[in-house]
């Protein structure tokens, strides 16, 4: 789990952003909903910023927010 002062910093990007029209495909959720869905990996960002599509028999690597999430929490666990 991701600790809420992080997340709530997260959530505050996101309204930001979306003040100058990113996620406009996603009028329709909360800046809540777009972080969760960007964790899960069901929306990607990495075409955005020009990177090529992967090819067929490239090694799996998990979507970008799904690893953002997991490096949050390995991060919060260090002491």
């Amino acid at each position: 789990m991701v600790n809420p002062k992080v997340k709530k910093r997260l959530i505050n990007s996101l309204d930001y952003l979306r003040k100058m029209n990113f996620f406009k495909d996603y009028s329709n959720l909360t800046s809540e909903e777009i972080l969760e869905k960007i964790f899960s990996g069901e929306i990607g960002y990495k075409n955005w910023w020009g990177e090529k599509e992967e090819e067929e028999n490239s090694i799996y690597i998990p979507p970008r927010g799904v690893l953002l999430k997991e490096s949050i929490e390995d991060f919060q666990g260090c002491p």
